[in-house]
């Protein structure tokens, strides 16, 4: 599998730790057969000097390396002090783009984009992947879930990237269950945490020289001299260790304050400051302390502790983040029930005072190897990229039609409760579908239903459909409803009443069956789709292709679902697509739709070129509107058809859901006034397009028109 990995956080020579933990996976993942290349930006620094502190760091880095036979590019990017990570969001996003397309015109062509970090890196990825039409996963470290989402700003991008992205990774459980909390479903979280390489952190590593000679006990606090990290609360727990010498590795910005710590308690005789050191070179401090002990206040799945154990070495650590999933048993060392000096202290005095042998320290880390990580994170990219299509949405385009046309959609479908209760459906009245069959035939329009599995088998409502269907007054598609298309059994989730967040073997299954239940019921095969929800993506498109559905009306174009964890289809183009499947053409027409601001002129018909800053201005001074009777009146329904019809569509696709037809069941159709006055709306706008010159059209007209097989020539098949 061609991997492009996109991650700020990646060694390079002025920083050679700094993501240690990326490119440790990466590295396993390519001994398991993949091929993959690296794009680590690294923020735009001129100036070297000692007095910049970190940002010095930046400055001339490579702009091309190779580690470990893996290339890696560093391409820079703005990021400004105090304000950088919400900056930076634009600045990646536009480096990441112009990576995978110079990667492409170099003749690598990505499978999928490995994007770590969810907040700015994973945000950046999730935009690029769904405009080029790469499968993204995404993988959470720690503060990106627990302290970001804490910020407005960061929250709402970061649940984008997560409803976007094909799947997430988390390190440890804890972060899993912190994510899913946010928001994010849970079908599409996997935990897997970091592992440990084994050969280079082993007991018989040579003892570092900056380690010092004495016999009392060695104690080792590992990591960037940062607040976070809690080295002053270690050093402070020292007081509480009698003889215990303690070895500070790591450099940053707190080292000045760190060591004033240990001059005020008068333990410089005791604390020793070994510096940054190469990752490798640590194992020579592991290998010969009698301790490890992390104090930081968060974390995701800290390193520093299995590298530790690798080397026969037990740890002590304050709560925080995975941890707790780290240090599982006695021969690991104890995690504390508080994050205080003197919890610290205790915990190390109990370890100290009967060690754990450390070949029993070393045979607990032989578990946490990077191999099994490597076959577990594999298989997340391969199911991501199944999930994908390599067609996308195929290329938007004008309908080959003579004269502007429209066609009555009708999502015909089981009662529930729109406020979320699917499971609680039941068929709706045949009266409903009398009704509304009968105001289009007075009009003179052929509607097209889109029938779920439970209307299908219902004789009262199937057998309707039936008829009309063979009689050329109506014609029926597909419509998918998760909860009511068997096989059943699965866990409905939010997330999973958006038919693309099915896995894909039950999605083929329940499209089968309800394929099936429509050849049974109208004796010829389907040839048009709506999915339920809107819940389309181009995966669910290519298995209804291989099904030789090759016209769908998903896409509800203006709409942004992802707050219900569906898709976002606020930018999608109000233009057909057509895809070029193994299958044949497939035609992708969307729900007639658009955003405006009501009130204040007519509709503003959006497209792809929509994007960056000019996306973000226009979802929020803008509301999506569908061409419905359900919540408009006729006039916004004629603004809305002169919009569209100016920017050429061909098709206009006016929808509504048969339940609507029925007092009380939807937010729509509160009484018997309310009914009558939505299909008062309806049939005046009719007449209103006819008297336009928009004419109604049926499925196999338009069928013909475009080149898709009919019901006629399909009959042969499955008679």
């Amino acid at each position: 599998m061609n991997v492009l990995a996109l991650t700020t956080l990646y060694p390079y020579p002025a920083r050679p730790r700094h993501g240690i933990f990326v490119e440790n996976r990466l590295r396993a993942l390519r001994a398991h057969g993949n091929n993959i290349s690296v794009v680590a930006p690294i923020p735009y620094f001129p100036l070297s000097h000692e007095v910049f502190g970190d940002w010095a760091s930046y400055a001339n880095p490579p702009r091309q390396e190779e580690r470990h036979g893996i290339s890696i590019t560093h391409p820079p990017y703005l990021m400004f002090p105090k304000f950088g990570m919400m900056a930076a969001v634009g600045q990646l996003e536009r480096v990441f783009e112009n990576a995978v397309l110079e990667a492409r015109k170099n003749g690598f062509e990505p499978d999928i984009l490995d994007a770590h970090y969810l907040f700015p890196d994973g945000v950046a990825a999730t935009r690029v992947g769904k405009r080029l039409g790469l499968p993204v996963v995404l993988t959470a470290r720690g503060s990106d879930v627990t302290l970001l989402p804490g910020y407005p700003g960061p929250r709402r991008l970061i649940l984008e990237a997560v409803a976007d992205a094909d799947h997430i990774i988390t390190v440890a459980e804890a972060l899993r269950k912190d994510l899913i909390g946010l928001g994010a479903d849970p079908s599409k979280v996997t935990t897997i945490r970091n592992g440990v390489d084994l050969k280079t952190f082993h007991p018989d590593a040579p003892r570092a020289e900056r380690l010092p000679k004495t016999e009392a006990p060695l104690i080792l606090s590992v990591g960037h001299l940062i607040q976070r990290k809690g080295h002053d609360l270690v050093i402070s727990a020292l007081e509480h260790i009698p003889r215990a010498h303690l070895v500070i590795v790591g450099g940053g910005i707190e080292e000045p304050a760190l060591r004033q710590r240990v001059k005020a308690l008068k333990l410089s005789d005791r604390v020793h400051f070994a510096g940054e050191q190469p990752h490798h070179a640590l194992a020579g401090f592991y290998a010969h302390a009698d301790l490890l002990m992390l104090g930081s206040d968060r974390e995701g799945w800290p390193n520093v502790l299995l590298e530790a154990m690798a080397c026969g070495t037990p740890c002590v650590s304050a709560p925080a983040g995975g941890v707790a999933e780290v240090i599982t048993a006695p021969e690991a060392g104890i995690v504390t029930a508080e994050r205080t000096p003197m919890a610290l202290a205790t915990a190390a005095m109990t370890v100290l005072s009967d060690p754990p042998q450390r070949s029993a320290t070393r045979r607990y880390a032989e578990q946490f190897g990077w191999d099994e990580v490597a076959n577990d994170v594999s298989s997340v990219w391969q199911r991501a990229v199944r999930r994908s299509s390599s067609i996308g949405w195929g290329e938007a385009q004008e309908m080959p039609l003579e004269t502007p046309s429209f066609i009555l959609t009708v999502d015909t479908e089981e009662l529930f409760d729109w406020e979320g209760n699917y499971t609680d459906w039941r068929v709706p009245p045949a009266e409903g579908l009398e009704r509304l069959q009968a105001a289009a035939r007075e009009a003179g329009v052929t509607p097209l239903y889109f029938v779920t599995y439970p209307l299908m088998e219902d004789d009262e409502i199937g057998g309707r459909l039936a008829r009309w269907h063979a009689e050329g007054t109506a014609y029926c598609g597909l419509h998918l409803h998760s909860w009511s298309t068997p096989p059943n059994g699965e866990e409905l989730s939010p997330a999973r009443t958006y038919q693309l967040h099915l896995d894909p073997d039950k999605h083929q299954k329940k499209l089968r069956a309800l394929t099936a239940a429509y050849r049974n019921r109208f004796g010829c095969s389907p040839i048009a789709h709506r999915a339920g929800r809107y819940g389309i993506a181009p995966w669910v498109l290519d298995q209804l292709a291989g099904e030789g559905v090759m016209l769908d009306f998903s896409p509800s174009a203006g709409f942004d679902f992802r707050k219900t964890q569906g898709p976002d289809f606020s930018t999608f183009s109000v233009m057909p697509h057509t895809r070029k499947t193994p299958h044949g053409t497939q035609w992708v027409i969307p729900v007639s739709g658009s955003r405006w601001v009501r009130g204040l002129g007519s509709p503003h018909p959006i497209g792809p070129e929509a994007r960056g800053l000019g996306r973000r201005l226009q979802t929020l001074s803008t509301a999506p509107i569908r061409l419905t009777p359900e919540g408009n009146s006729l006039s916004d329904m004629q603004k809305l058809s002169r919009q569209l019809l100016n920017k050429k569509t061909g098709l206009l696709t006016p929808a509504l859901h048969l339940t609507s037809i029925t007092a009380g069941a939807t937010p729509y159709s509160a009484d018997e006034n309310s009914v009558a006055g939505l299909l008062s709306v309806l049939k005046d706008y009719f007449g209103w397009l006819q008297a336009e010159g928009v004419s109604p059209l049926t499925l196999p007209e338009l069928a013909d028109a475009l080149g898709v097989e009919t019901f006629d020539k399909k009959v042969s098949e499955t008679a």
